[in-house]
């Protein structure tokens, strides 16, 4: 629970499985755990359903996301989303 995914947001506060997150695009994200690597699932309308790229979000991409929650603290967000 809550591991550290090695990435910053745009307000220099680290990232964590289990964070939503949302970029300059409007997309909003859930940071998880998967087979040994963190991925992005998309929680809104996106052209993937999942991303393990985030070395390449963050690097080349240069769209650094904002957390706007977590799953724990902030269930609501998910149900907001998920259709």
């Amino acid at each position: 629970m809550m591991q550290y995914a090695g990435f910053k947001d745009k307000h220099a506060i680290s990232i964590y499985t289990g964070d939503i997150i949302t970029d300059d695009y409007g997309r909003v994200m859930v940071v998880e755990w998967s087979v040994y690597r963190f991925r992005f699932r998309a929680l809104t309308e996106t052209n993937f359903t999942y991303t393990h790229q985030l070395g390449e979000w963050f690097e080349v991409v240069g769209d650094v996301p904002e957390i706007i929650g977590n799953i724990y603290e902030n269930p609501e967000l998910v149900e907001k989303y998920v259709q």
